[in-house]
């Protein structure tokens, strides 16, 4: 099959979301406890929901929905937008979690989308810069693979 899958000693996980959350159950990237567990479980199943929404978008209703998907974006973000200035800038205060990562690459996907559409909310910018910049992922996106990458299968972006 092609989903995502990985074999952790206890278990097997298939499916993106339960293979992030192996990951990070075995990485300190999931919190503290289980209230913490929770928190980062639902913000990542709101992250999930956006990133439904985009992904009906560029491969259902493209031509006809991007100006109206762009102009829904500002209602979608304040709630990111508070969230984290709540939190000083993460998902659980001074810490990052698989979900802190995942906001991330929807926000990346969104900038090719529209590139503003960031300009509106600092700390959602801060927040996307500051992972943009941590020294690994800053190398990677350096690099010709990254700059050639296809996000979406089909081309739009």
């Amino acid at each position: 099959s092609n989903r995502p899958r990985i074999a952790l000693s206890y278990n097997r996980l298939q499916f993106t979301v339960s293979v992030c959350t192996g990951i990070a159950s075995r990485t300190n990237l999931y919190g503290g406890d289980v209230k913490e567990g929770a928190r980062i479980d639902m913000i990542n199943d709101g992250v999930e929901d956006y990133r439904v929404a985009y992904v009906k978008l560029i491969y259902h209703n493209y031509e006809a929905g991007k100006e109206e998907f762009i102009a829904g974006l500002p209602a979608k973000f304040q709630y990111l937008e508070k969230l984290l200035k709540a939190s000083s800038g993460a998902i659980i205060k001074g810490k990052k979690t698989y979900a802190d990562y995942n906001l991330f690459d929807l926000l990346d996907i969104h900038l090719l989308l529209a590139p503003s559409c960031l300009d509106s909310f600092p700390t959602l910018k801060a927040f996307h810069d500051e992972i943009a910049n941590r020294p690994n992922i800053k190398k990677y996106r350096s690099t010709d693979e990254w700059k050639k990458r296809l996000v979406n299968g089909n081309g739009k972006q």
